[in-house]
């Protein structure tokens, strides 16, 4: 037992020694679903199993603290997005939550309203529990990313006719 208790005492020298041990709080982050709409859009349209959502921001009211929103900052991360990329001339205001149906299955979710807030596009994947994403854009391709250090994502591509999500193979 002395042994493990000398061990575990080395092990934080050494941390304190090589520079601040770093937390993957994203990776724990979790955040139930509490509102049936969200600037008067029912959360049935963007999807009609879902039964609520919540939505992740920085802005009031945050759902991240002041510490996490400045790391996923730094890491060139966004919570909400604004851009035409699907180049028909409308600028859409992309967001980010999690959602429950009413069976209880959750789902992380995507959706893109017009700046006067008519929903204009949704995606959502099942997901097992209702956590952290974040996009990130890389010049003219919006992504979804899962994790702030991972490279689990989706480009989120219009097709034609509707966006779709390419999950293409992770990296990192």
């Amino acid at each position: 037992m002395r042994n493990i208790v000398l061990i575990f005492i080395m092990q934080i020298l050494v941390s304190n020694q090589c520079g601040a041990v770093t937390y993957a709080w994203w990776v724990t982050y979790e955040l139930e679903s509490k509102i049936e709409s969200f600037q008067n859009i029912a959360v049935t349209e963007l999807n009609s199993d879902f039964k609520s959502i919540s939505i992740l921001s920085c802005s009031p009211p945050a759902t991240f603290s002041e510490e996490e929103c400045a790391e996923i900052e730094s890491n060139n991360l966004k919570l909400s997005v604004e851009g035409d990329f699907n180049s028909d001339g409308i600028i859409e205001v992309w967001r980010i939550g999690v959602a429950k149906s009413g069976q209880g299955q959750y789902y992380k979710i995507l959706f893109a309203t017009s700046k006067s807030g008519k929903l204009l596009h949704s995606l959502s994947t099942k997901y097992d529990r209702p956590g952290f994403s974040a996009f990130l854009v890389r010049g003219e391709i919006l992504s979804w990313v899962m994790c702030m250090e991972c490279g689990h994502l989706a480009d989120v591509v219009w097709s034609g006719n509707a966006f779709m999500l390419d999950w293409g193979e992770d990296y990192g």
